[in-house]
């Protein structure tokens, strides 16, 4: 199958470095046992044509493949599908990606331990001329889902993958973000946690794209709601609600039939399910939808609160709201590292409210602990 965006005239570096490394992570930064970075390397060193052939892309995602019931472990080593499977959906994905010259966008939801998320990002990576930038969302911290070769991925920001806690996902907060600033950010709590809408610059106006691939990666059966994964119909269920209508492709794993469930029809209305199930294609053990952008409501625009894209894929207007802060806490620093920027968790060790959802905010002089804000203050 061709793959229309990928180029072997294309670096074949890590997605989206961080500015501050002054310098582009080459592939020889991965140690032999460090199995993900070396699978991920691999993929970013193989020609278009190697990786447009199911056989050959199976071997450069060859990895351990977990049981199911893992899912409810942490800090696992390895892949919860088979390579032939992922490998029949990456390439697929690739071949679909619309042609133009931006960072192609990715949004993962319960993103696991992390190791899909990090090789499909560098598969889509390398088949994208114009680059990736990308999210990983997850109930878990990076510390607690990830096993420590991942978590330095993750911390160098080599993989171009920003980790985010569910908690902070906000549809289209998170793709103005992505455009504002598409360089991944710090794993880290102080980070992950912060809504987009909170790292944005007050007031920001802009004209953002969808996402081109929204993909979430929980199980289908019976719904458990645990302290590690969003699993079945109601996981699927609540990711459909809130991101079909933000994706030009969402996927999961599981048969077409899984949107005439009741979590499904209940969260999404049985019409809406049935225009997803029309346009649903399988592909592996995979299930392919067609978003149907515009379809939640708001028209062309959206605010923090809100809002959908058009029905054409085009650009929304997208207008941030969050309540005034020090120009300082939008640099870049800040934005990629929350955690030295007066975070919100920061204004409780100061004395303010807890339920107040205002992260950044100013640190103020009537912080009732003399000194605790004043040694903490940004440098720029």
């Amino acid at each position: 199958m061709a793959l229309p965006q990928c180029s072997d005239a294309a670096a074949h570096m890590w997605p989206t470095p961080h500015p501050a490394h002054g310098r582009v992570t080459q592939l020889t930064d991965c140690s032999p046992s460090e199995v993900l970075c070396t699978r991920a390397a691999g993929i970013l060193n193989s020609t278009c044509d190697e990786l447009s052939k199911a056989t050959l892309l199976a071997a450069r995602l060859d990895a351990p493949v977990l049981a199911e019931d893992s899912l409810a472990r942490i800090r696992t080593n390895g892949l919860y599908r088979q390579p032939t499977d992922l490998a029949a959906l990456l390439i697929h994905l690739a071949s679909e990606t619309r042609s133009r010259g931006a960072p192609l966008r990715f949004l993962s939801t319960n993103a696991n331990n992390g190791w899909t998320a990090v090789l499909a990002a560098a598969y889509l990576h390398r088949t994208h001329e114009g680059g990736f930038t990308g999210s990983a969302f997850n109930d878990l911290k990076q510390e607690w889902a990830c096993d420590g070769p991942t978590r330095s991925l993750l911390y160098s920001r080599a993989a171009g993958l920003s980790w985010r806690h569910s908690l902070a996902l906000n549809p289209a907060a998170e793709a103005a973000l992505m455009s504002y600033h598409p360089q991944a950010r710090n794993p880290l709590w102080q980070t992950a946690f912060s809504s987009a809408t909170e790292l944005l610059p007050v007031a920001w106006v802009g004209s953002p794209p969808p996402f081109d691939v929204c993909w979430r990666m929980g199980q289908l059966g019976p719904t458990v709601q645990n302290a590690t994964t969003r699993s079945g119909f109601g996981g699927l269920a609540t990711d459909l609600a809130l991101l079909a209508s933000w994706c030009h492709l969402f996927v999961y794993h599981g048969p077409p039939e899984a949107l005439e469930s009741e979590e499904v029809t209940a969260a999404l209305s049985k019409p809406a399910a049935h225009r997803l199930l029309h346009g649903a294609q399988r592909v592996g053990g995979f299930t392919v939808l067609r978003g149907h952008l515009g379809s939640g409501g708001g028209g062309a625009s959206a605010s923090a609160g809100g809002g959908v894209a058009d029905g054409d894929a085009a650009p929304f207007a997208y207008v941030n709201k969050t309540p005034p802060a020090p120009p300082e806490y939008y640099s870049a620093s800040c934005i990629e590292d929350a955690g030295g920027c007066n975070s919100h968790h920061h204004q409780e060790r100061c004395g303010y409210p807890r339920g107040r959802d205002t992260l950044p905010l100013a640190c103020l002089p009537s912080a009732p602990i003399p000194g605790c804000c004043e040694k903490h203050r940004v440098r720029v």
